[in-house]
């Protein structure tokens, strides 16, 4: 007799499904997952100058990892970072962390309304949904934007396409617009029930594959709302 419990596909950046079905399975051990990355973090050799008070952007946590791989130490620096997530990851690496709401939008109020008196640099990847800089730019504040990674697509695994051509629910979380665009491209014969949740109403609507069984939006931009928006789907 088939489980007739849903499969979680996590389709993140290898570390960040890891660390994703970690938190998960740490609650709930009987939980089935399966990791297929749709996409690939590169990181870019760009060379940054920096001051002793060079205060960072960070609108994902890749951008923050890069630095790792630039020889620049984070520790004592203050970064700005989009929402709790990536804040925390920049505590772990020694920053000075402020944090956003969770999305850039509302990032680059909060920078705004503190009127920075020091140039701030932006630690971005290849693609944006918002042009940070810009805003920050017409509000007055000098903002230099460094392309520090981009994410190339991988195509989806033996395991990943079998669960997907099944009848087994599949619950599929997107995490960005980007990822479901391009998840999107490689899932569109699917026959399993998706159970799709989705960090953002934006990356919700992104969605133009498969229509899903049901579709979940966390309550807000974080990774805890998103790890119980995912829960919710065994209850």
């Amino acid at each position: 007799m088939s489980d007739p419990r849903p499969i979680i596909l996590l389709t993140r950046a290898k570390a960040q499904s890891e660390r994703l079905a970690q938190a998960l399975q740490g609650e709930d051990p009987e939980m089935e997952i399966a990791i297929s990355p749709v996409l690939e973090i590169v990181f870019h050799p760009v060379k940054i100058d920096l001051t002793e008070k060079s205060t960072f952007i960070a609108t994902s946590e890749n951008g923050l990892l890069a630095t790792q791989s630039l020889g620049i130490s984070l520790s004592g620096r203050t970064v700005w970072c989009v929402g709790p997530q990536t804040a925390q990851v920049a505590t772990e690496m020694g920053a000075n962390a402020l944090v956003g709401p969770g999305d850039a939008q509302g990032l680059a109020k909060a920078i705004i309304q503190s009127d920075p008196k020091e140039p701030l640099i932006y630690l971005r990847g290849e693609h944006v949904s918002v042009d940070l800089e810009k805003i920050l730019f017409l509000a007055g504040i000098e903002t230099v934007s460094h392309q520090v990674y981009s994410q190339t697509l991988q195509k989806l695994n033996a395991q990943a396409k079998a669960i997907l051509a099944g009848t087994r629910p599949v619950i599929l979380p997107l995490y960005s617009q980007m990822s479901a665009l391009r998840l999107c491209k490689q899932i569109g014969d699917a026959t399993a029930p998706l159970l799709l949740v989705a960090i953002s109403t934006a990356t919700a609507k992104s969605w133009n594959g498969p229509k899903p069984k049901s579709l979940t939006i966390a309550q807000s931009p974080t990774n805890e709302a998103m790890l119980r928006a995912i829960r919710s789907q065994f209850e």
